[in-house]
């Protein structure tokens, strides 16, 4: 008896191609791509475009995204991601899929805000040597209350309306428009109408001149005529005031004399610890004396804490207000 075995050929499946896009999300160059059915794993890497490779790694099934940060603007970059199957599912890997983009400026990252019922200051994050912002109320963010391009890491902002929204975006820009970065927003409501006066202050740590410096953003609110600014590590203004309460008192009892108080409409000011800047774990005492049209005074005091690094948030370790 002859025998004939009758074969069958075995149809090889493969996974789809992911399909990758590139765009900025939250300042960090993103790509994303949609899900791919019976994909276990997504293996990817950044190369620049002469081949060199930047970074790699895998992503699993519903985390469909890789964000990279540190890169250099102006630089292109192609990205190349490929879908794997689950062990023993028969299933080929995808072809690889690749998108390319060039790097561009980070977006700004908000890092402190002192708000009034007339007033602002916000603060963001430095990226590159130039920023365009714009103010809007919300609601109407197609009209702009204030629009300019400037070099500072702050804006203060005064003659708000009291109890209403606004929002601040802000973008990094330079030379070359086409690698600006997308914009950030920050929303915020200024206070009610305020019955006696007040000076919030927001703090920033950061390198200023080649040295750890203490930035204090002061906005007075809508009552106060002048205001005044001191500050010095305790033990060190006055004999026997020892004490961040008793040179509370020592301020708000001599501050018409200007001693030690310093006569200040501005709404900054830097201090580097005598041009040697600051370490982590140095302390410092800052106080602001405002004054209404009636001549009454309020004083607003911090007892502050350097951070480990420029960048870091400035520890309050007592203030008036907790």
């Amino acid at each position: 008896m002859l025998m004939l075995a009758a074969g069958c050929d075995k149809q090889e499946v493969k996974l789809a191609a992911p399909q990758p896009e590139f765009s900025v999300v939250d300042g960090l160059s993103t790509v994303t791509w949609s899900p791919v059915d019976d994909a276990a794993l997504y293996l990817y890497e950044l190369t620049t475009t002469d081949g060199v490779s930047v970074a790699k790694g895998s992503r699993t099934a519903g985390n469909e995204s890789v964000s990279f940060s540190d890169l250099t603007v102006g630089q292109e970059y192609d990205f190349s991601v490929f879908a794997r199957s689950m062990v023993g599912s028969g299933i080929l890997d995808s072809d690889p899929a690749t998108v390319s983009f060039v790097a561009k400026n980070p977006a700004p990252k908000f890092t402190g805000s002192a708000i009034t019922d007339a007033g602002a200051c916000v603060t963001w994050s430095a990226t590159t040597g130039s920023y365009a912002y714009r103010l809007v109320k919300k609601g109407d963010e197609g009209t702009d209350l204030l629009s300019e391009t400037i070099s500072d890491t702050y804006i203060t902002v005064k003659n708000l309306q009291a109890s209403t929204s606004y929002v601040v975006y802000v973008k990094s820009v330079s030379d070359a428009s086409d690698l600006d970065s997308g914009e950030a927003s920050f929303e915020f409501t200024t206070d009610a109408a305020a019955t006696t006066p007040w000076v919030a202050v927001t703090f920033e740590y950061c390198v200023y001149a080649d040295a750890n410096t203490l930035v204090c953003h002061n906005v007075p609110n809508s009552k106060v005529a002048a205001y005044y600014s001191t500050t010095e590590n305790v033990n060190v203004i006055g004999d026997g005031y020892d004490t961040e309460s008793r040179l509370a008192y020592y301020i708000v009892s001599d501050y018409e004399d200007h001693v030690p108080g310093v006569y200040c409409n501005t709404p900054i000011h830097r201090f580097n610890n005598y041009s040697m800047g600051w370490k982590g774990g140095e302390k410092l005492f800052y106080a602001v004396v405002a004054e209404d049209s009636n001549g009454n005074d309020v004083l607003n005091w911090f007892w502050l804490e350097m951070p480990a690094a420029p960048g870091s948030d400035v520890i309050v370790n007592d203030a008036k207000v907790k």
